[in-house]
């Protein structure tokens, strides 16, 4: 069947990707191919108030797999979910494990 993406997170994707491109101007990377660790910085301020910080990482996860970041988000081995110094609401430090 068909599944509709929520609008907040159409638009969520759509100001990252263009950030992701702000950032990378000159500069290249590489996709991460196998398994890798994550680590999602999150601003506490920018969230709602009751928001679940276990639930955040599933959207990122497919962003960073969306844009080549990653090959497959499901090769995350290790994942850190924190709060603190994020000034765009998010950040994201992936990091490559060794075979």
């Amino acid at each position: 069947g068909r599944h509709y993406l929520n609008q907040t997170y159409v638009r969520w994707k759509e100001k990252a990707a263009l950030e992701l491109i702000r950032q990378k101007v000159g500069k290249r990377w590489h996709t991460i191919m196998g398994e890798f660790e994550a680590v999602l910085t999150l601003n506490r301020s920018k969230l709602r108030r009751n928001a679940d910080i276990d639930n955040r990482f599933k959207g990122v996860g497919d962003f960073a797999q969306d844009v080549g970041l990653v090959d497959n988000d499901k090769n995350c081995v290790r994942l850190v979910i924190e709060f603190g110094e994020a000034p765009l609401g998010a950040r994201l430090r992936l990091r490559p494990v060794d075979a």
